[in-house]
């Protein structure tokens, strides 16, 4: 009887073997995919300002992820900080980003969305931007440093008018530019629609801060990987992505998503 368990035993030990070796050929083992970010909302979210809102791409990216048994965490960094950290390789890849603020980095084929960016001025002032050179009549221009401008005119007269930039960084962008503008240390601030009228709803500051004229739009807006990624990496990151958001948009789930942050699916809005 002794021997027989013995022979057991050691045939219970070969099995389990067998199957360690067998089983991540069947299931991966979960990845851990660590993306940077920046306080953009509706696109990504401070869950501690936005009743533990994260952001409608990165809801997106954490459940297309899920689907292939990965996860996702994502660190609130300024702009220009997630990129420095991407282009080191200590972050995999960016949230809520145009082609041109990070050209090197590697996009997937379609879009999560849509960007037009416009000018906001207070509600007294009768400034409005009809082109680059009526921003002759004003002296300072709120931007974020790194952010891309898609507007070639509007970009050659910030080179021909440097001072006329007052570009900052840090967390909040928006926030601190919306401050700047109603104590009248900038005369304009330039930013996407959607994240401006987020804001001006939440901070019910609708009769204070209206829209002086569009800039550029629309605009794709992407989740981007890290150019020091492995190209391999990359683009099994992008298929995880773009499979996924095409299974989250059959189920209906993609729309449910949208759906909290009181948006519509960008291809019925855009095509």
């Amino acid at each position: 009887m002794i021997q027989a368990a013995g022979v057991f035993y050691r045939r219970g030990i070969k099995l389990a073997a067998m199957l360690l070796l067998l089983w991540p050929l069947g299931q991966p083992q979960a990845e851990v995919v660590r993306m940077g970010a920046d306080d953009w909302c509706p696109y990504v979210c401070d869950p501690q300002m936005h009743d533990g809102k994260e952001g409608y791409l990165v809801d997106i990216l954490r459940q297309a992820f899920a689907l292939y048994g990965h996860r996702v965490e994502t660190s609130l960094l300024p702009f220009a900080r997630n990129v420095a950290l991407n282009r080191n390789g200590q972050l995999q890849g960016i949230v809520g980003v145009y082609q041109g603020d990070v050209s090197s980095f590697y996009f997937p084929d379609n879009a999560l969305g849509y960007s037009r960016n416009f000018f906001y001025v207070l509600k007294s002032s009768d400034w409005r931007y009809r082109n680059p050179e009526s921003l002759d009549q004003i002296d300072k221009i709120g931007l974020v440093l790194q952010y891309h401008y898609a507007n070639k005119a509007f970009v050659d007269y910030l080179q021909q008018h440097p001072d006329k930039a007052d570009r900052i960084t840090g967390n909040r962008p928006l926030l601190r530019n919306v401050r700047k503008l109603l104590v009248g240390r900038i005369d304009t601030l330039v930013e996407d629609k959607q994240v401006v009228e987020f804001w001006l709803n939440k901070l019910n500051m609708r009769s204070l801060v209206v829209p002086a004229g569009e800039l550029s739009g629309p605009q794709p807006v992407y989740i981007a990987f890290s150019p020091e990624l492995p190209e391999s990496e990359a683009r099994r990151y992008i298929q995880w992505l773009d499979e996924g958001v095409g299974q989250l948009r059959q189920s209906g789930e993609l729309s449910a998503i949208l759906q909290r942050y009181g948006l519509a699916d960008w291809q019925l809005t855009e095509d």
